[in-house]
């Protein structure tokens, strides 16, 4: 009753002008509504209105392309052009009213794509909404591609420590069996080589994927104590060292300050 009422005051506001006032009036009115249509067919999103009955009133041009609606829209519900909108939580009490939501469908025609639905009652009139659907597909690309990268950046982040981890035991024993190799004799020297051999290649794989793994970006830095490093560094040198017959000795004449590090 409430559109109604607005007509017919409408209307006899109309019928009280004089012909000439009366016809100004509907060419500013028709010229503001051609304004307002080609302002709404120019934005990026789609924009429909839709009855208490789900039926369509209005559409953009953005809205049409998006979904790929009919000539005949007018003539097809809203739930069935939108059916994967949940309409139960949009119009919980049946056609007695709104609830203004915002949810996400998938389409695949007219192309496949992620849409984003919100629905808003209008104001002063709740026998009608207005939709606004907006493209978030390229988001959802994103999305995806950054998730992609971060679950890369993980795996190569766990390769290298467990890169890091393997590849020193497995130098130390070769280290260890060259040495042995030199101090247990001939008799030893063709299993010990085949074994040294072998460690070697999964050394060098490993040290490949320490490479492969290596971040690009910036690293979380911690304090690092310089002069127990370089004490770890010497033990696991000892092996290499007696091979080559080199001693090798740790001096530290005066406290060294923790200094920025990343492993």
């Amino acid at each position: 009753m409430a559109k109604g009422n607005k007509l017919d005051r409408f209307r006899e506001r109309l019928e009280d002008l004089d012909p000439e006032t009366r016809r100004s009036y509907l060419e500013r009115l028709y010229r503001d509504l051609g304004l307002f249509d080609t302002i709404i067919n120019a934005i990026d999103e789609g924009v429909m209105v839709i009855d208490r009955n789900l039926a369509v009133k209005y559409y953009n041009a953005r809205a049409k392309a998006m979904l790929g609606l009919p000539e005949n829209a007018a003539e097809i519900p809203m739930s069935r052009l939108l059916p994967d909108l949940d309409w139960r939580r949009i119009m919980p009490f049946g056609d007695e009213g709104w609830s203004s939501s915002n949810q996400e469908f998938e389409t695949h025609y007219p192309e496949h794509g992620f849409f984003q639905a919100s629905i808003r009652p209008m104001n002063g009139d709740n026998t009608q909404a207005v939709v606004v659907i907006r493209d978030v597909t390229n988001d959802r690309d994103r999305e995806k591609e950054a998730h992609v990268r971060g679950w890369e950046n993980s795996a190569l982040r766990f390769g290298a420590v467990v890169a890091h981890e393997v590849r020193n035991p497995l130098h130390g024993i070769y280290l260890m069996l060259q040495l042995m190799e030199k101090e247990r004799g001939k008799e030893l020297v063709s299993d010990l080589k085949k074994c040294g051999n072998e460690v070697l290649r999964l050394t060098n794989m490993l040290t490949n994927l320490m490479d492969t793994a290596r971040p690009d970006g910036n690293k979380d830095f911690v304090p690092v104590d310089l002069a127990t490093l370089v004490r770890e560094v010497a033990v696991s040198l000892e092996p290499e060292s007696r091979v080559r017959e080199i001693a090798v000795e740790v001096l530290q004449p005066k406290p060294v300050p923790p200094v920025p590090g990343a492993a």
